[in-house]
């Protein structure tokens, strides 16, 4: 599907909602998904999810913060809630693991009745050891702002203890009925997502320490591998990104990920935004349509519309509109802001996206 293929579209609050409001009268009156003319592209995109759910992009779990926020089961369109983990809390020192803090949210996700999309934060997360382990780091800014270091992805010393690391991370936690889903990561800039935010100095000492996109793929060929081994019954995906501006390792990983591990394997945008899809990364876009069509696609609406301590900030138009459009796209898994899920003006609008989810899914 080309750039060209995409227009912009006008939404407004009550078109979005009377949008909403018929796909779900049409299901509660079939009483099943039908191909008409009559249902809108709403209901119509999402025959027989392999994932589906709303879920909580909550802030990460540390030493002092829990992503599953009290009395998160209140919230009924609510499915359950990102976890994001560092790999460094989890093995303090080479080999030895706490296992304690994720095991905590575990229990307070079966306590509060929603599940869990697991992520283990990389890149800076990584533990601190591993440099005197011998592993080549590279420092950064991230995001222009704060100093970073992260291992380089194809570091052999970085490759073989993460790989480690999983072994033991799905010996714990495959089959886990509280896990719905992981998302594999490798190390990038901000820890959980494929691309890198770096300055052209820093690109350029990237490079030059290695970096080539063939190179970028077998790191993320080896650490899909390590995963697939570790959680053969659980559902993984792998957030793609165009790595300094190009699309090629993203479609690269990709299609790796749908030939080796099948039908358990997804993608993850959590970037998601209708103009994101349309205008900044048409080839991502097309990629998750694809994965869908053959096994899953999850995306994070990327800002809120409730919150002034994002660094997107959205009108409730444009929150909305990106839903819409991702469930016009076929997309049933939808990762969103606690804010927005804590928010009582989105409450009415968030119910009615879940029982279309629901009903499509049965």
């Amino acid at each position: 599907m080309s750039k060209e293929f995409f227009t912009i579209r006008s939404h407004t609050l009550s078109s979005i909602r009377n949008n909403w409001k018929a796909a779900l009268n049409s299901l509660l009156f079939s009483g099943a998904i039908v191909a008409s003319g009559a249902v809108s592209s709403t209901v119509n995109a999402m025959q027989s999810p392999n994932l589906s759910g709303i879920y909580c992009s909550c802030s990460p779990t540390t030493e002092r913060n829990s992503s599953i926020f009290h009395n998160a089961g209140e919230i009924e369109y609510m499915d359950g809630v990102l976890v994001r983990i560092s790999w460094a809390l989890l093995e303090p020192t080479p080999g030895v693991y706490d296992w304690s803090r994720l095991d905590s949210q575990l229990a307070k996700a079966q306590q509060e009745g929603v599940k869990v999309a697991l992520a283990i934060t990389n890149g800076a997360e990584a533990p601190l050891w591993l440099k005197a382990q011998g592993a080549q780091t590279l420092d950064y800014l991230f995001r222009a702002v704060y100093p970073k270091s992260m291992p380089l992805p194809w570091d052999s010393v970085f490759l073989d203890r993460y790989t480690q690391f999983i072994d033991a991370l799905g010996q714990r936690y495959d089959g886990n009925p509280n896990i719905e889903l992981v998302h594999m990561t490798n190390s990038t800039t901000n820890g959980f997502e494929m691309q890198y935010f770096f300055d052209r100095d820093t690109e350029s000492r990237f490079r030059s320490m290695g970096f080539s996109n063939e190179v970028l793929v077998e790191s993320w060929k080896h650490i899909m591998d390590a995963y697939d081994a570790a959680f053969p019954t659980t559902k993984l995906d792998v957030e793609i990104h165009p790595v300094f501006r190009s699309p090629v390792v993203a479609q690269e990983v990709a299609a790796y990920g749908h030939a080796s591990i099948g039908s358990r394997f997804g993608l993850f945008a959590a970037w998601f935004s209708e103009e994101n899809a349309m205008n900044a990364y048409p080839e991502m876009y097309n990629l998750l349509v694809s994965a869908q069509a053959t096994s899953f696609a999850a995306v994070q609406i990327v800002g809120t519309a409730s919150s002034d301590r994002a660094n997107i900030q959205l009108t409730e138009e444009e929150l909305l509109g990106s839903i819409q459009f991702a469930l016009d796209s076929g997309f049933s898994y939808i990762e969103i802001w606690a804010a927005d899920l804590k928010s009582d003006a989105l409450s009415d609008d968030l119910t009615l996206v879940h029982t279309s989810i629901e009903l499509a899914s049965e």
